[in-house]
């Protein structure tokens, strides 16, 4: 059987890099808000990021990565983000929630701020929502929250 092989046309595949993350085009927070968070951040003793599949995706591990190591504020991750920075690097505290190190689980249990980056808050990462407790103040950074 013989396909129309005169009709098949060979045509390049165009990757652009811009477009080989999610999501595409970074979105800028509303300044009112960055304003707010920085201030929730500068009162905050203990605080301590979350790290989500969002952040895998958006390609955001260098800038985490920074962030934590600039302000000394430990990470912890969701188990899609688990590798997002080395498991070597000082304030890596590991998986948080309920497939977790528990010390992943006692520090984000003592923070007195828990910033979420491309993470979600559900049971999963929240020790089926134990993890943090009411009273602590949260940042949630995400394109979709």
């Amino acid at each position: 059987m013989k396909l129309y092989e005169e009709e098949i046309i060979e045509e390049a595949i165009i990757r652009e890099d811009r477009f080989s993350k999610t999501p595409s085009f970074w979105i800028g927070p509303d300044e009112n808000d960055l304003i707010q968070a920085v201030e929730i951040l500068k009162k905050s003793n203990r605080p301590v990021i979350v790290c989500g599949w969002g952040a895998v995706l958006s390609g955001a591990g260098k800038e985490i990565f920074t962030l934590s190591e600039k302000l000394s504020i430990p990470l912890v991750f969701s188990c899609h983000a688990k590798g997002l920075v080395p498991d070597s690097y000082k304030l890596n505290a590991g998986t948080v929630g309920n497939y977790s190190c528990p010390c992943a689980n006692q520090i984000a249990s003592e923070a007195d701020l828990i910033i979420y980056i491309g993470s979600g808050v559900g049971d999963q990462v929240t020790l089926n929502w134990t993890i943090p407790c009411n009273e602590v103040r949260k940042i949630q950074v995400n394109i979709d929250s």
